[in-house]
């Protein structure tokens, strides 16, 4: 055991430590407090501020009653550096790490990963700047979460869970540059035994005032979004939590570059496939695919364009281009099973409607 507490002036640190083999080092320059508890074995835990920020790390052991299979081999590291930040880490199961860097001032970060039977989380945290948020919450099994975040006024809210005992993970991938931009996200695997990762999802926002919102429930759900410029709205959701599943293997892409840009995709059901393009500004996109094996391609260049695609049913395949001017609109309709359409919309101001229902042999 192993315990070095920093110096300065005002400075307030609490270390407590119990079982083996555990170290801890704070280390402080201005009015900073720091709070450190941990328990059972193998435990790390690193503090280290410059301002004054406040951090608490807090990691536990005896999940599920078995002290000698858990609050093992758990890391913390918080490194922060500026005025009036905050870290706060709290894990209690087997083999986690979480680390936070936040530089600048006001930035706050909340990690939690797993109660009862966890094992095998991680986080990353590193935020650049001032105003940064970032809340990570994980619960069993080997979940995994990076969030970056760098500029001014940026929030990250993550969610991910799992079934306890040899459950799939999730993993997310978030990053942010600019300021005012927003991601909110959350992840649930159902299965169990199948492999290492399930659900993945991999946002990155640059610019101002973005905003993301990422839903997934089921197995072997992928979402990427990637937004560009500034009040571009993108809001993924694949899995249905109202109803009768899981829903699995959805892929859902979304690229927006520009600006005042607006993407919805839902997918419910099995191995729908959407992707969604759109440069320029004040874009709307519009994908829903309820049932399975559906595929929807939109690509929309340059302003005001307008695309709704609904697919009810199963193995339907809907494409959208609109390109070369402004203001064009695509609506397609397909019900039941086995329909294609394709419109190609080239200058400004056209429409089209497609709408299928029935049957069809393939």
């Amino acid at each position: 055991m192993f315990g070095a507490i920093g110096f300065a002036q005002n400075n307030e640190s609490t270390v407590g430590q119990t079982g083996n083999a555990n170290d801890a080092q704070v280390n402080q320059i201005g009015s900073n407090m720091s709070s450190v508890a941990q328990e059972t074995t193998a435990n790390v835990a690193e503090v280290n501020q410059v301002g004054e920020n406040t951090s608490t790390v807090q990691q536990r052991g005896d999940v599920n009653d078995n002290v000698a299979a858990s609050g093992e081999n758990n890391r913390a590291y918080v490194h922060q550096y500026g005025e009036e930040n905050d870290s706060d880490i709290d894990q209690n199961g087997d083999r986690n790490f979480a680390s936070a860097w936040q530089y600048g001032s006001d930035n706050d970060s909340d990690i939690m990963q797993g109660t009862g039977g966890a094992e095998d989380n991680k986080a990353f945290v590193t935020q650049m700047g001032d105003g940064n948020t970032s809340n990570v919450e994980q619960h069993n099994d080997n979940n995994q979460a990076y969030v970056k975040q760098d500029g001014q006024d940026n929030s990250v809210w993550l969610y991910q869970n799992a079934h306890g005992g040899s459950t799939d993970g999730n993993f997310s991938f978030l990053v942010q540059h600019g300021n005012d931009n927003e991601i909110e996200t959350t992840q649930r695997t159902d299965s169990r035994n199948n492999g290492y990762i399930s659900n993945r999802e991999s946002v990155v926002q640059a610019g101002n005032d973005n905003y993301s919102l990422l839903n997934q429930w089921g197995d072997g759900n992928l979402s990427s979004l990637y937004q560009a410029g500034n009040d571009n709205s993108s809001k993924v959701s694949q899995g249905n939590p109202t109803s009768e599943g899981p829903y699995n293997d959805n892929t859902s892409y979304v690229t927006q570059i520009g600006d005042d840009n607006d993407a919805f995709t839902r997918q419910w059901g099995n191995d729908n496939w959407s992707a969604t393009k759109q440069f320029g500004e004040n874009n709307d996109s519009k994908v829903r695919q309820e049932g399975d094996d559906n595929f929807s391609l939109v690509n929309q260049y340059g302003n005001d364009h307008v695309s709704d695609v609904t697919q009810n049913g199963s193995a339907h395949m809907s494409m959208v281009k609109q390109w070369g001017g402004n203001g064009n609109a695509a609506t397609v309709l397909q019900n039941d099973m086995n329909h294609n359409s394709s419109i190609m919309q080239n200058g400004s101001g056209n429409t089209a409607t497609v709408t299928q229902s029935g049957f069809v042999a393939q």
